[in-house]
């Protein structure tokens, strides 16, 4: 029988012994979790590669100074119109709206940087950054006159963003479903956590997709995000290149990157003011948004002399994919007018 002493010194000991032993079962585990992330990065980096050379650029990439972004135009005519995809998503998404439109005048989606085919751009993506980039990519394409610009959702706040930044690159403006002012300050508490909430969800995307286990479970994810009927209706070469995009490492950090900006740079582009006569067009999505969102978003019409809006009552947020002909409607209004303005004159030098 041990003295108490004895028992004391034995049980530290012991303690010790399964402390040394939960340590080396601790480093086990994390060179194993370590190699296997280090292994699923690899894979995610090859793999991403391997999409890239399955789906080729439709269009061009253009310099922009150490970087390139990818522009697909198609058609002929002027004013040329420009798509400008919402967050996070790639050019792919305006496909049927962009073979309606070539069918009376040239017509370009392009990629930001980060996105599809363009190269990743600094980390800080603002508006700012946004429409920087945007102005060189119209200098570096060639596009020597004034365009139709056409955001949906955040690619609204970056079309009006640019048309106040470099008006003599906007003949007109087509807002889709866009986001409308003090949008954020307006939320309901339910509406905030959720604004919050796709943050951490872009977080856990970012990081899955670094990993490559965005890869392994994108069909299982895409149809809880409600994003597989989406894609369900576009054409299948842009949708298997929209997946591919979404595979690609960097597409939801991009992502994030543009949503954690997004509060902050809402409010400077409401304090910048309006867009005097600038030819401007609203299409409001009526369903699944509260009343204030609605005639909130109607309101930007008021933006410009020259403005006016439409309400889809019954269309949802994802316009270009399930309503692209009043988009398609929209925008030729706007380039028949056009044609007959002298808006649409050629960009200084």
């Amino acid at each position: 029988m041990l003295l108490p002493a004895q028992a004391l010194r034995e049980l530290m000991r012991a303690r010790r012994r399964g402390l040394r032993a939960l340590a080396r079962f601790a480093a086990v585990l994390g060179l194993g979790l370590g190699a296997l992330a280090a292994a699923g990065a690899t894979w995610q980096s090859f793999a991403s590669e391997a999409d890239r050379a399955r789906h080729p650029a439709p269009g061009q990439r253009v310099s922009i100074g150490g970087r390139q972004l990818h522009l697909h135009c198609l058609g002929e005519g002027q004013p040329t119109v420009l798509l400008e995809a919402g967050m996070p998503r790639v050019s792919g998404e305006w496909a049927r709206v962009q073979a309606a439109v070539a069918a009376f005048t040239r017509v370009c989606a392009y990629d930001r940087a980060g996105y599809g085919w363009s190269d990743p751009g600094p980390d800080v993506r603002s508006p700012s950054q946004a429409s920087e980039d945007l102005h060189a990519l119209l200098q570096g394409a060639g596009v020597a006159r004034a365009v139709v610009l056409v955001g949906h959702s955040w690619g609204g706040m970056l079309a009006r963003y640019h048309a106040l930044r470099f008006p003599e690159q906007v003949a007109g403006l087509v807002l889709v479903d866009p986001l409308p002012d003090h949008y954020v300050e307006r939320m309901s508490p339910p509406e905030r956590e959720a604004w919050d909430a796709t943050v951490g969800m872009l977080r856990g995307l970012a990081l899955a997709e670094r990993l490559g286990v965005f890869r392994l479970l994108q069909g299982p994810a895409l149809e809880r995000s409600g994003d597989a009927r989406r894609l369900a209706r576009l054409p299948p070469e842009a949708r298997e290149s929209i997946l591919a995009a979404m595979r690609c490492t960097g597409f939801f950090r991009t992502g994030l990157l543009e949503r954690e900006v997004g509060p902050r740079q809402m409010e400077e582009l409401h304090q910048r003011g309006g867009l005097g006569a600038l030819p401007l067009s609203v299409l409001v999505a009526g369903q699944d948004k509260p009343a204030w969102q609605v005639e909130q978003t109607l309101q930007l019409a008021a933006l410009s002399s020259q403005g006016e809006a439409r309400l889809l009552q019954e269309a949802g947020h994802e316009l270009p994919a399930e309503h692209p002909e009043a988009i398609t409607e929209a925008i030729h209004r706007m380039v028949t007018r056009l044609r007959r303005d002298p808006l649409a004159a050629p960009i200084p030098p």
